[in-house]
Parts: C-alpha cells; structure tokens; sequence
C-alpha cells in the first residue's frame, strides 16, 4: 500500500485496536519498541471469528493469527491479525507483529448451498 494506511475520513463508531512492527523489549541488547498501533473503523463492533496458535516449544518462533470482521462503507472485511514471537531457551526476544486487511466479495444467494431441511444430530 503506497504511504501506508488512509488518514481518517469518517468517524467510526467502534474501531479494531492492530499493531505492526517489532517488539524488541525481551532483547536487554536492543533498546526500545518498533511498534505502530492502528485502529480499523467499522460500523458494527468489531467480532472475532477465529484464531489459530502454534503450539509453544521453548526455543526458535512461534505464531498466532486471529481474524476479526469489521464493516466499512456497507462493506465486510476481514482482518488477519499477526504475532510471531521469537525465542531463546524460555525468555522472549522479540515478537514482530502485523495485520491485513481482506475484503470479503458480495455472493448471489443462487451460488450458496442452502440446506432446505434441517435433520437433528445424534437422533
């Protein structure tokens, strides 16, 4: 994205808190953060519909993605939330966060399987 992420136009009513760049207080031999925090606009409360973690082992990276939906303009958007965090023996070195944003396309009801019948489970 050519100069980064649109000034506010609008106000929003609610807004997803993202952060990017690099943290780099776990390593004693760096001094300071290299993080930015955004905040995402949308109409409706922001709702987190997923997350994925990786299993934590003690020593090399590991990362977690959560994804959010917000609404601009009428419009949903997925938002993929990023952390991986860097590690030696048990202490954090660094984490480097990220975000992107993914607009989701309109689908004609026509191209939906739609279940006219809805059977109960384990009956």
């Amino acid at each position: 994205m050519r100069g980064g992420p649109k000034t506010v136009e609008m106000n929003y009513p609610f807004s997803l808190k993202a952060v990017a760049g690099e943290d780099l207080s776990g390593d004693s031999s760096v001094a300071g953060d290299e993080t930015v925090e955004q905040f995402i606009g949308s109409e409706i409360e922001p709702v987190k519909i997923a997350e994925y973690k990786e299993p934590y082992v003690g020593n090399g990276s590991f990362s977690s993605e959560d994804y959010y939906l917000v609404v601009q303009k009428g419009k949903a958007i997925l938002v993929k939330t990023t952390a991986v965090t860097h590690t030696y023996g048990y202490r954090t070195q660094r984490v480097e966060y990220s975000w992107e944003a993914i607009g989701l396309p309109k689908i004609p009801k026509e191209r939906l399987v739609i279940h006219e019948e809805h059977e109960e489970l384990g009956g």
